[in-house]
């Protein structure tokens, strides 16, 4: 059984992907991925293409528009996306588990968390770079 799969934005070369599938049951998925395979030098330089990324998308959403729903009807206290940051070859890597929601904008929510949890890292290790 295929799906019916359609990009709806890509940026830096496919870097940055979003796509919707459409099932047998006409149930809609969208999904999210970023290119693993991306070195730089500092966690930093991560935070800020991934807000270009996130800035594109929410532009994306605005022109398509895709209504804002209303969030938070959980009161969350804790929170955590699949993050692995690597250190290789004076690099660093980011890698992110493949992310799919029926809701488009829980994509845009899911890139604000992968960038607050990088902040975090970066905060942990006193704003500086850190390799074990």
């Amino acid at each position: 059984m295929e799906n019916n799969v359609e990009l709806l934005l890509e940026l830096n070369n496919g870097d940055f992907s979003v796509w919707r599938t459409v099932d047998q049951n006409n149930n809609k998925f969208y999904n999210i991925e970023i290119e693993g395979y991306i070195g730089y030098k500092d966690v930093n330089s991560f935070i800020i293409l991934y807000e270009n990324f996130k800035r594109s998308f929410y532009n994306y959403l605005d022109n398509n528009n895709y209504r804002k729903p209303v969030r938070n009807i959980w009161k969350k206290v804790y929170q955590t996306r699949s993050i692995e940051i690597c250190y290789e070859a004076n690099c660093y890597w980011i890698f992110l588990e493949p992310y799919s929601s029926p809701q488009i904008w829980d994509l845009y929510y899911y890139l604000e968390d992968v960038i607050n949890q990088i902040r975090q890292y970066i905060n942990q290790c006193g704003n500086k770079n850190y390799i074990t």
